[in-house]
């Protein structure tokens, strides 16, 4: 293993490697490069350049992040994205935001209500889940709060809804007056009684509680729920929180969010509704419930085989592709069980038809990841020169599954093109996540990009049926058991029975800077060590030499899983950075291990006498994905 032992060194290498053996006549030059594999330890994490790659390392404790990309050009913070969420440290009557330009590194930029907001008692506890859009130059906030009611006849109302405006996406965001639309101070239930809605909170909470009232009790025959207002009012109010703003493509607006009450008996809905020439403008009549927790129909006929012993939807997302409408939400409890799933409708409120496993309903979860990557839930979807970013909590300890303190982590998000179950065409999303070690640099934020989908590929002592296209697809190998049958038929690896080199050739040099070979999402047919890489390069002066690395090391310290020492973390990859080469073919040797091997804390590799003792390997390699940093 190559390893440079302070970074002074590392850069002082790197500017030195371009010297190269010289050749005779025919004769292949070649040249051992200087190289960092990421595996020299600062404590207990490995040091990495963040120039390169990043790293989801739990720095920042959010839950339910949302995010807001400003790509208003005109603006002095055009490419920030501004996030917010639910931050349990602040104090009650206020909400904060921080600001990346990457994805990764995040800064505080500070409390984002106004004082009018903070002192109107309206923002008294649990300031959930906070969602910014961009309309008309304007900056708009759905959040929920549960008001001050000491002063109040009624006392059991919580997360009422909210709608905030502002000129900057870091405020102050103060209320948008919602006073001209001739609120009644009452209105009659199913019973015939009148139910008094007059709280100081009333009129200028989002919702028209009258209004919305009425709508509910339309519903219930919609959704073959008799006791859908009954179950669902707090002395008359509705909750709502987790609010999610959407503009269509033809400008017309929705808000999504979730329909609640508390308690195991009332499981939660997702909804929807349509509003006007503003967000203010509410059209009640559009109202639809889109999904119901624990159930495939929103009518709760058909149970959800992934989704057994949870009420809960939450957490909508809304986005659009190809005429069709993707709703993804966080189901689960979030200290056990929270994942990410994604329905499809052909109308932005339905009919939403929550997706089979085979169709990837289960999106995102920890998977096999047990204490490493547990819980990935609340979640926001964000989109930067035609790529997706999923930007999600999971929980902050590795330790205590049990805490609800939860931390801020993002991953890439691809479409992938399916047979559903009908067997027609269908999209759907597929996350190269959660990941904790170390992957490339988000694009929009590097100067160097994953360029091996540019090159052909050949690949030697393939297994029957596998592929060489699953090197450059895009797409990393990671989920074992959630939504298995899709993973199985379309997140594919390719897989060598006996030593083989994998041949990477472009169609003219061009400059590279890392390399990144995925190991199998499987233990069992992982490889232990790249035996070799060899770069055919050209030098300054035209001359040509083969560049080279032997025996690049995994990890294994950052890719075993902390509580099972016999599973691979999800991404995990052999990797080298180096002094950038001009290079026009790659060739990667890899040999397929004859027995398991053993792996203690610190990553170090040994073998047992006994075969049993250790874990039994397939005497086959899988590959997941081959990363070629370059331009």
């Amino acid at each position: 293993m190559k390893k440079f032992r302070h970074a002074a060194v590392l850069l002082a290498a790197l500017l030195l490697m371009a010297v190269c053996v010289a050749g005779c006549g025919e004769q292949t030059a070649y040249n051992a490069i200087p190289y960092y594999d990421s595996t020299e330890y600062d404590g207990d994490s490995a040091r990495y350049n963040q120039e390169l790659f990043r790293r989801n390392d739990g720095d920042l404790t959010v839950a339910d992040p949302s995010v807001l990309y400003v790509d208003d050009a005109e603006r002095d913070d055009y490419g920030y994205f501004y996030l917010y969420g639910t931050f349990p440290a602040v104090e009650a009557y206020t909400a904060v935001t921080y600001r990346s330009r990457d994805l990764t590194n995040w800064e505080f930029v500070g409390p984002v209500l106004s004082d009018n907001v903070k002192t109107s008692g309206l923002f008294r506890t649990e300031v959930y889940a906070p969602k910014v859009i961009e309309d008309g130059g304007k900056y708009y906030m759905f959040v929920s709060a549960t008001p001050d009611m000491s002063d109040s006849e009624v006392k059991d109302v919580t997360g009422l809804l909210y709608l905030l405006v502002s000129d900057d996406p870091y405020g102050p965001f103060d209320f948008v007056d919602m006073s001209g639309q001739n609120r009644a101070e009452s209105y009659q239930d199913e019973e015939g009684k009148q139910v008094a809605c007059d709280e100081y909170w009333a009129d200028v909470m989002y919702f028209d509680t009258a209004k919305y009232a009425a709508r509910v009790m339309e519903l219930e025959e919609i959704v073959q729920n008799d006791e859908l207002y009954e179950n669902y009012n707090y002395s008359g109010y509705f909750s709502n929180i987790d609010p999610y703003p959407f503009i269509d493509d033809d400008g017309t607006r929705y808000l999504y969010f979730v329909f609640r009450k508390t308690g195991d008996t009332n499981r939660r809905y997702l909804a929807g509704v349509e509003c006007g020439e503003t967000f203010a403008d509410v059209k009640y009549d559009t109202m639809q419930l889109l999904t119901l927790g624990g159930y495939m129909d929103v009518q709760g006929t058909t149970p959800c085989s992934y989704q057994q012993n949870s009420y809960i939807d939450e957490g909508p997302v809304m986005i659009k592709h190809d005429g069709k409408y993707y709703l993804t939400y966080s189901y689960g409890s979030l200290t056990t069980s929270y994942q990410v799933g994604q329905a499809v409708s052909d109308s932005p409120l339905g009919v939403f038809r929550k997706l089979e496993q085979s169709e990837n309903g289960t999106l995102f979860s920890g998977d096999s990841g047990q204490f490493d990557l547990a819980n990935p839930g609340g979640h926001d979807i964000v989109e930067v020169d035609g790529k997706m970013y999923i930007v999600y909590h999971r929980n902050a300890s590795s330790t205590n599954l049990s805490s609800a303190e939860r931390c801020v982590a993002a991953d890439e998000l691809r479409w992938v093109s399916i047979k559903d179950k009908d067997g027609n065409d269908l999209d759907v999303l597929y996350a190269n996540g959660p990941t904790v070690n170390l992957q490339p640099k988000f694009e929009f934020a590097c100067e160097y990009g994953n360029i091996a989908s540019e090159a052909t590929i050949e690949v030697e002592n393939l297994q029957e049926g596998s592929s060489a296209a699953a090197l450059t697809d895009g797409l990393l190998s990671m989920y074992q058991y959630d939504s298995y049958e899709f993973n199985e038929t379309y997140i594919s690896e390719t897989v060598i029975t006996e030593k083989a080199v994998i041949t990477l050739t472009f169609p003219d040099y061009v400059s590279v800077r890392a390399i990144m070979i995925y190991n199998s999402k499987l233990l069992s047919r992982s490889f232990m060590e790249i035996e070799r890489v060899e770069f055919d390069c050209k030098n300054a002066d035209g001359s040509e030499v083969t560049n080279y690395i032997s025996a690049l090391q995994m990890d294994w310290r950052t890719d075993r899983h902390s509580s099972n020492g016999e599973a691979l973390k999800n991404g995990s990859a052999a990797v080298a950075e180096f002094a950038e080469i001009l290079c026009k073919e790659i060739r990667i040797t890899i040999d397929v291990p004859q027995s398991g091997w053993l792996i203690d804390e610190n990553g170090n590799i040994s073998f047992a006498e006994e075969e049993y003792m250790m874990f039994e390997h397939e005497k086959i390699v899988g590959i997941s994905e081959i990363a070629v940093l370059g331009k």
